[in-house]
């Protein structure tokens, strides 16, 4: 068994020669093929969620292994495929940190920012539910979701994000659970910037939770 099979199944959707590849313990999990894809990217590429969990059972899936074409990882590809059963999986997953969430590919796009580039409405309704997606990201030219989304002219998704920021305090609120989120949430409250964030003598952790909160707290 070698990466090219467990690959092939991932991309096939063959949940069952998937098991049997991983049960060998022959096969390298984040290892990587054409254009660095790895057995997750093909699954959530295909939208194949018993697979995408089959994977993500093992405690060496990594889920921040990205391609080497345009730095995607397996999120990044669903959301541009609109692929909504295979971004509640990965999401779902404890591993899936607000850091994982929101990593950005060569162009500074998170797997949101594609989703909207794409007009995906179904995959950015499905981000707004997972707690610690960054919806005050912008791309490497500086543009806000908000801004791509009109760039594109899609109307549909403007108005679903234009609803998102309204609600945005009242939403992040509610979603709160921690300690610590709710102490990012209020420092959040205080400034205006990332640079803002990592002069304060708080834990990296915690930074990554107040730059999630920025821009939530318009209309206060």
């Amino acid at each position: 068994m070698n990466i090219n099979q467990l690959c092939g199944a991932c991309d096939d959707g063959d949940n069952s020669l998937v098991q049997a590849i991983m049960d060998t313990g022959e096969v390298d999990v984040n290892s990587t093929v054409h254009g660095g894809c790895s057995p997750l990217y093909y699954a959530m590429c295909n939208n194949h969620p018993s697979v995408v969990t089959t994977l993500l059972s093992s405690a060496d899936t990594r889920l921040d292994v990205t391609d080497s074409i345009a730095g995607w990882t397996g999120l990044h590809s669903a959301c541009y495929y609109d692929s909504v059963p295979v971004i509640t999986v990965f999401c779902s997953d404890a591993r899936c940190t607000p850091a994982i969430l929101n990593m950005k590919d060569t162009g500074g796009r998170t797997a949101l920012m594609i989703a909207v580039e794409l007009g995906q409405l179904d995959a950015v309704r499905e981000m707004v539910t997972v707690k610690g997606t960054d919806f005050s990201t912008k791309n490497s030219k500086g543009q806000t979701l908000i801004e791509v989304a009109r760039q594109q002219n899609h109307a549909e998704m403007l108005q679903f994000l234009g609803n998102v920021r309204k609600m945005g305090k009242h939403y992040f609120v509610s979603q709160l659970r921690t300690l610590e989120e709710i102490a990012a949430f209020n420092i959040a409250k205080h400034i205006t910037c990332e640079s803002d964030a990592e002069k304060l003598e708080i834990p990296p952790v915690t930074i990554s939770l107040v730059t999630m909160f920025l821009g939530t707290h318009s209309g206060d």
